[in-house]
């Protein structure tokens, strides 16, 4: 068997794993966001940045990225 193969068995194993893979996750979607909003023309403060990329909500950022979709200004994603 290679570790590839290996699947983990403990509760706290599985519990970290799902941890892992929820701010993976997380982190992907915060990239996202920014690029959507970059490539759509509307400036990112600083503080705006360090909001989105510290997000761990799935649901809250699944939110402000269909927001930014369509919205004309930053306010729009974030209210």
């Amino acid at each position: 068997m290679s570790t590839a193969d290996y699947r983990f068995k403990s509760d706290f194993a599985l519990r970290n794993q799902a941890i892992g893979e929820a701010r993976g996750q997380a982190i992907g979607q915060a990239k996202m966001l920014l690029l959507v909003l970059e490539g759509r023309g509307l400036c990112v403060s600083d503080e705006m940045r360090e909001r989105i990329t510290t997000c761990v909500d799935e649901r809250q950022l699944a939110e402000w990225g269909r927001r930014a979709a369509t919205a004309e200004a930053l306010r729009e994603v974030f209210a």
